[in-house]
């Protein structure tokens, strides 16, 4: 849920990226997508930098490290 990306976001020291929650799921048709829940991952230029389409466990150590190396 948001909370727990939020809340993940925070521990791992990203804090100051913004989370957005598409309830009219414009993102998801605009990218085409197939799966809910779909994070996607967009630098400050507007880059998308991975998408995955699915739940992600966001306290599992291989999530954290593939966050941190898309923004460290």
């Amino acid at each position: 849920n948001i909370e727990d990306q939020i809340k993940f976001l925070s521990k791992n020291g990203a804090s100051n990226l913004s989370h957005f929650f598409d309830k009219k799921m414009s993102i998801f048709k605009s990218l085409k997508l197939r799966g809910i829940p779909t994070t996607v991952f967009v630098d400050n230029k507007g880059n998308v930098l991975s998408i995955h389409e699915g739940i992600l466990k966001w306290g599992d150590e291989i999530i954290v490290r593939q966050v941190k190396d898309l923004f460290y």
